[in-house]
């Protein structure tokens, strides 16, 4: 009974992702599979745009700004579209043109791509639920002491601006960009529903990238690069949607990098546009080279700002596909029109310098080292099973048709660009040794394994798709040879694939592993390493025991700062990476000495009104030791009394100097 409570969350959360795009979309005469593929990344693009414009405007963020950029971004675009248009028929004369559907399947295939997307949904939503056990689970990793801050951070404030977003934990003393697209999308759900607490519409945002988002994208990229897929093959892709662990739930159980999550499901729906506008596919998309290269150019804000490193992996995949883009039109020009074989030529090569230059901007800091071998993490790439102890099989089997067959035929063999890239950027992050030509390569994603692991499936899931089309159209002679007649195969196999995919995947030994491990992240126990249950039972009790604006001190690392988070009280760091500040300072050192230093302790406690303090003992959420002197051994000071306990987790009075 406790996912029924969810519900309006969700519906929330879907609406907000589709409904902004679709206006704006429709504003620009969009239809068909372009409007519904890029709602949700136009619908980004405004949830992470507006409200840096509110923020410059004195708004708070919330869904009001939001209706209002929807309203004046429809407008605008509209009018854009009425002027091209009229300029379009004054070109084109009386009769104007007309664009035609891809092919004679058009109105078929859409029915058997719903019900791809059903099935992947209906796949994903019970990962989720499975994974998550309860939609008021939190994960238990160091980086949603973050992102769970930062979003009661951004409700009590009213500032969801990406540019000004990290002064949570900078003061105002350091760079303030943050790229807030998620926290801005799980403030709108928690507005639009009403509810209390922050952790429901944070599950609800990732429901809807994992069942919405995401495999809606994938089967519009299949759509566009594989336009003839039968329905057997449509319907594996749907299944195929959900089936890599390596994405989207490994970014939900590590880290947890719920931005990262975000940005990665809006690039197959680019790639699918990006693929459309150079015309690499088999057929030619209907939109119009300038439509699309508008509607690129409008999702790009969006992706930047759910988070900077998938524009460096838009642009890295988008590299290959721009040489076979220019080599192709240079080749076909080359003979009759020189100057236009040039111009490919001169784009192409300032398509390259443009992706020089935004690589190197994303340079990050670099903080990992290589975990695997050179052996070990090719073989992991075939078995889609970066980072994770078992391989899938059937997956494993699928890559490696789908790859024979794009080599030997002209079947997307271009893909292989794409493919080639992310798989060099995985064995540089996983296998090769530290240094220079490693950072170069990978720092962009701060040389983390983890975050170039989970772009693995957006390549390889087109290899599985061509892989399982393989498979179908061979057992489809097999049987038209045999009995004549493939119509009573067409059933047989659409309903063999749903029983081998999902029985072959979902049911693995790989599979089970993989959602054990992540609902293992988010389970409350009395092992928890961020907050156990003892913790949880004490942090419920503040809101009636600290008034408000009465502020706690707190270790982070131990999962104390959670108390913001969780509950909503103020405590005096937010996350364990910030700009101190002397009051600050003077609280984590010498707090302990209130009764003994009044003159030297309680300027401090009474500029931040730190009444008082919580104490999760020495367990650090990494296992390190990162200890606050002035936090410790309260419970045999002077000027400090227990107000509440619960196990070892105690709140402490501070009683000096009052």
């Amino acid at each position: 009974m406790d996912w029924i409570s969810l519900i309006p969350q969700a519906l929330a959360a879907l609406f907000i992702v589709v409904v902004p795009g679709l206006v704006m979309g429709l504003a620009a005469r969009m239809r068909g599979w372009t409007l519904l593929a890029a709602a949700p990344l136009l619908s980004v693009t405004a949830i992470a745009v507006a409200p840096i414009f509110a923020d410059m405007l004195g708004v708070g963020w919330g869904v009001w700004p939001l209706l209002a950029f929807t309203v004046v971004a429809a407008m605008v675009v509209g009018a854009g579209s009425f002027i091209w248009t009229i300029g379009r028929r004054r070109h084109d004369g009386p009769g104007g043109t007309t664009t035609t559907a891809i092919g004679s399947v058009e109105r078929r295939i859409p029915l058997m791509y719903c019900v791809a997307f059903l099935i992947a949904s209906l796949i994903a939503t019970i990962q989720y639920v499975v994974m998550l056990g309860s939609p008021h689970a939190f994960s238990q990793t160091y980086d949603n002491i973050f992102h769970l801050n930062a979003i009661r951070w951004m409700l009590d404030t009213g500032n969801g601006s990406s540019v000004t977003f990290n002064t949570m934990i900078t003061g105002g003393r350091g760079p303030g960009f943050y790229p807030a697209a998620w926290h801005d999308l799980v403030v709108l759900v928690r507005s639009m529903t009403g509810v209390s607490d922050i952790v429901s519409p944070t599950n609800a945002a990732i429901w809807v990238v994992m069942a919405v988002i995401w495999p809606l994208g994938c089967l519009f990229m299949v759509r566009v690069i594989l336009p003839e897929l039968s329905g057997a093959a449509i319907v594996a892709a749907g299944v195929l949607a959900s089936s890599f662990a390596a994405f989207p739930s490994l970014l939900i159980g590590f880290g947890v990098l719920y931005p990262n999550c975000l940005a990665f499901a809006l690039l197959p729906t680019l790639l699918g546009l990006a693929s459309a506008l150079l015309r690499l596919t088999p057929q030619p998309w209907p939109d119009p080279p300038a439509t699309l290269i508008c509607l690129i150019l409008a999702c790009l804000p969006g992706l930047f700002l759910a988070h900077p490193n998938a524009l460096l992996s838009l642009v890295a995949m988008l590299s290959p596909m721009g040489l076979v883009w220019g080599w192709r039109g240079a080749r076909h020009a080359w003979s009759a029109k020189r100057a236009l074989a040039w111009t490919y030529i001169g784009l192409t090569l300032l398509g390259l310098g443009v992706f020089a230059l935004i690589w190197r901007f994303g340079y990050t800091q670099p903080s990992w080292s290589a975990p695997n071998v050179s052996e070990t993490s090719l073989a992991e790439v075939i078995l889609a099973s970066p980072l994770l102890l078992r391989p899938f099989w059937l997956l494993g089997v699928l890559v490696l048709i789908g790859l024979v067959v794009i080599i030997q035929t002209q079947t997307c063999r271009w893909w292989l660009g794409p493919f080639i890239v992310i798989v060099v950027l995985w064995w540089a992050v996983s296998a090769m040794g530290n240094g220079l030509f490693r950072n170069l390569l990978v720092a962009g994603y701060y040389n983390d394994p983890y975050r170039l692991a989970a772009l693995l499936p957006l390549v390889l899931y087109p290899l599985c798709v061509v892989g399982s089309q393989f498979l179908f159209e061979r057992i489809g002679r097999v049987r038209q040879v045999k009995y004549g007649s493939t119509k009573v195969f067409q059933t047989i196999a659409v309903a063999t694939v749903l029983v081998v995919m999902v029985v072959g995947v979902q049911f693995s030994s790989a599979m089970r592993q993989h959602i054990s491990w992540v609902a293992s992240t988010y389970e409350i126990t009395k092992d928890s390493p961020l907050v156990d249950s003892d913790e949880y039972q004490l942090l419920q009790q503040l809101p009636g025991i600290v008034a408000p604006g009465e502020r706690i001190a707190v270790n982070p690392w131990t999962g104390a700062s959670m108390a913001y988070a969780l509950e909503g009280v103020l405590t005096t760091t937010t996350h364990v990476s910030y700009n101190s500040t002397p009051d600050i300072d003077v609280i984590n050192n010498l707090l302990n000495r209130a009764e003994s230093s009044p003159q030297l302790v309680c300027p401090s406690v009474e500029a931040l009104n730190v009444r008082y303090a919580l104490d999760f003992g020495s367990r650090e959420v990494h296992g390190a030791e990162h200890p606050y002197p002035g936090l410790m051994n309260l419970d045999a000071t002077e000027g400090f009394s227990v107000a509440a306990r619960v196990g070892v987790a105690t709140l402490y009075r501070v009683d000096a100097c009052r």
